[in-house]
Protein backbone atom coordinates (compact mmCIF):
# COMPACT_ATOMS: atom_id res chain seq x y z
CA UNK A 1 0.00 0.00 0.00
CA UNK A 2 1.32 3.45 -0.89
CA UNK A 3 1.97 5.97 1.82
CA UNK A 4 -0.54 8.78 2.00
CA UNK A 5 0.27 12.39 2.76
CA UNK A 6 -0.42 11.99 6.46
CA UNK A 7 1.97 13.39 9.03
CA UNK A 8 2.10 12.61 12.72
CA UNK A 9 3.27 15.21 15.22
CA UNK A 10 4.52 13.84 18.52
CA UNK A 11 4.62 16.29 21.41
CA UNK A 12 7.67 15.39 23.48
CA UNK A 13 8.72 17.16 26.65
CA UNK A 14 10.48 16.18 29.85
CA UNK A 15 8.31 18.16 32.26
CA UNK A 16 5.96 15.38 33.35
CA UNK A 17 4.68 15.78 36.90
CA UNK A 18 4.26 12.06 37.66
CA UNK A 19 7.36 10.71 35.89
CA UNK A 20 9.80 13.44 34.86
CA UNK A 21 11.91 12.69 31.77
CA UNK A 22 9.73 9.67 30.91
CA UNK A 23 9.99 10.30 27.15
CA UNK A 24 13.75 9.67 27.29
CA UNK A 25 13.63 6.77 29.76
CA UNK A 26 14.88 3.56 28.19
CA UNK A 27 13.18 0.22 27.84
CA UNK A 28 15.49 -2.55 26.62
CA UNK A 29 18.08 0.11 25.73
CA UNK A 30 15.74 2.21 23.56
CA UNK A 31 14.05 5.44 24.68
CA UNK A 32 10.26 5.58 24.90
CA UNK A 33 10.32 8.28 22.19
CA UNK A 34 12.28 6.03 19.83
CA UNK A 35 9.97 3.09 20.57
CA UNK A 36 6.94 5.22 19.73
CA UNK A 37 8.46 6.47 16.48
CA UNK A 38 9.44 2.93 15.46
CA UNK A 39 5.87 1.73 16.04
CA UNK A 40 4.39 4.62 14.05
CA UNK A 41 6.79 3.99 11.14
CA UNK A 42 5.18 0.59 10.59
CA UNK A 43 1.87 2.25 9.74
CA UNK A 44 1.57 2.32 5.95
CA UNK A 45 -0.43 5.52 5.74
CA UNK A 46 2.08 7.73 7.58
CA UNK A 47 4.44 9.69 5.36
CA UNK A 48 6.19 11.91 7.91
CA UNK A 49 6.76 11.85 11.66
CA UNK A 50 7.57 15.15 13.36
CA UNK A 51 8.72 15.55 16.96
CA UNK A 52 7.61 18.82 18.58
CA UNK A 53 9.36 19.93 21.76
CA UNK A 54 10.18 23.09 23.68
CA UNK A 55 13.25 25.29 23.61
CA UNK A 56 13.83 24.73 27.31
CA UNK A 57 17.27 23.51 28.36
CA UNK A 58 15.71 20.49 30.05
CA UNK A 59 14.41 19.27 26.66
CA UNK A 60 17.83 19.36 24.98
CA UNK A 61 18.12 15.58 25.33
CA UNK A 62 15.02 15.17 23.16
CA UNK A 63 16.67 17.37 20.55
CA UNK A 64 19.86 15.28 20.78
CA UNK A 65 17.91 12.05 20.20
CA UNK A 66 16.15 13.60 17.19
CA UNK A 67 19.40 14.83 15.66
CA UNK A 68 21.15 11.51 16.24
CA UNK A 69 18.30 9.52 14.68
CA UNK A 70 17.62 12.16 11.99
CA UNK A 71 13.99 12.66 13.03
CA UNK A 72 12.13 15.75 11.82
CA UNK A 73 11.81 18.20 14.67
CA UNK A 74 9.96 21.42 15.46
Amino acid sequence: MNKKNFAIIIEARTNSSRLPYKVIKKINGVSILENLINRIRHQNQIKKIIVATTRLKRDDEIENICKKKKYYML
